[in-house]
């Protein structure tokens, strides 16, 4: 009885290593997704900002061609 009693522990000993382990590993993609996402928002706003350049370089642009025109 003691033999099986201590299996059984020794085996819900290596569950919960196992859990643990798990949960590492899960908490580390998770830090890793969250990080990603970080530099993916950043890369977004970047072109967003560089879309607003070229915006307002076209109309600069415009405008010194009608300067030039008149």
């Amino acid at each position: 009885m003691d033999e099986e009693k201590e299996q059984i522990l020794k085996e819900i000993e290596a569950k919960m290593k196992e859990i643990e382990r798990l949960n590492m590993k899960i908490q580390t993609f998770t830090e890793v997704i969250a990080h990603l996402r970080s530099r993916v928002d950043r890369a977004e706003t970047r072109k967003r900002e560089i879309r607003y350049e070229i915006s307002d370089i076209r109309a600069k642009v415009e405008a010194w061609q009608k300067a030039r025109k008149e």
